[in-house]
């Protein structure tokens, strides 16, 4: 059997807002200080071409001031490419960024609840394309159609709109899956109740693999003078459909390498290289 927190995490795993408030709240109690209303500008390389601090805008204020660091993690979802060239503009580190868009509803849960109802179903073998249902125990439904891989990616403050004609599909599959109105006989013919609905990019690469890994300093850096061993800039990206399901343990992963500790795990093959 599974262990109710696992399958609770894994739940979160498919509820980005719930899993980013519990983040918060668990941080917070650790000490961790978390900045919003702040734009990343630039790096500040030492004499060695290693980081030395970071360039920061108050949006609130518009002013900006120096963050010394030695040490930084880029995680910026589908943006980091775009944030590593605005950090480091003479960089040649090639992230193989690949669009991975996906359209999904948020719908009302006309089923009897408790604390244990948690589910995650796929439905892509039956459907022959990605369509998956998370039920979750607030007493909503989340489900996923398939990848888009021609969208455009917004800027880090915008929304992009979902395809309707997406969003209709979500819905028809719903109530040939969920038979809303129907308990449980049929196929249902009441439209279900949409709460919220929306677009989500997921950080993908060509080659389907993630990075999590620290950048060698001559990827970054400009490559005149000397270059330290250790840039002290380290990258957590690219786990296309399953970033938030893998995040926890990637986090871990990504403390280990930045506090010189052995990784729990082999993660050579997701290694920024220089070749």
């Amino acid at each position: 059997m599974w262990n109710c927190d696992i399958a609770r995490l894994l739940i979160l795993g498919r509820n980005p807002r719930g899993i980013a408030e519990w983040l918060e709240r668990e941080c917070g109690q650790m000490g961790v200080e978390i900045r919003t209303a702040t734009t990343a500008v630039a790096a500040i390389p030492s004499k060695d071409n290693a980081l030395e601090g970071l360039e920061c805008l108050s949006v609130e204020t518009g002013e900006t001031y120096v963050l010394l660091c030695r040490k930084l993690v880029l995680a910026a979802g589908p943006w980091t490419p775009a944030l590593v060239k605005t950090l480091f503009p003479a960089s040649t580190l090639d992230l193989q960024p690949s669009i991975n868009a996906g359209d999904w509803v948020v719908m009302e849960n006309k089923n009897i609840l408790d604390s244990r109802s948690l589910a995650v179903v796929f439905f892509d073998e039956i459907v022959h394309e990605k369509l998956e249902f998370a039920g979750r125990n607030d007493g909503t439904v989340w489900v996923c159609g398939r990848r888009n891989y021609s969208a455009e990616l917004p800027s880090p403050n915008e929304v992009d709109e979902p395809d309707e004609s997406v969003i209709s599909g979500l819905l028809t599959y719903s109530r040939r899956f969920l038979n809303f109105g129907q308990d449980g006989k049929g196929e249902g013919t009441l439209h279900p109740s949409v709460l919220a609905q929306g677009r989500s990019f997921r950080p993908s690469t060509v080659s389907g693999l993630p990075f999590i890994s620290e950048i060698p300093s001559r990827l970054l850096f400009s490559l005149e003078g000397t270059h330290s061993n250790s840039s002290g800039v380290f990258i957590c990206y690219g786990h296309g459909s399953y970033g938030i399901t893998l995040g926890i343990g990637s986090g871990k992963l990504i403390a280990q390498l930045v506090q010189n500790e052995k990784t729990d795990i082999d993660i050579s093959k997701f290694k920024v290289t220089l070749d």
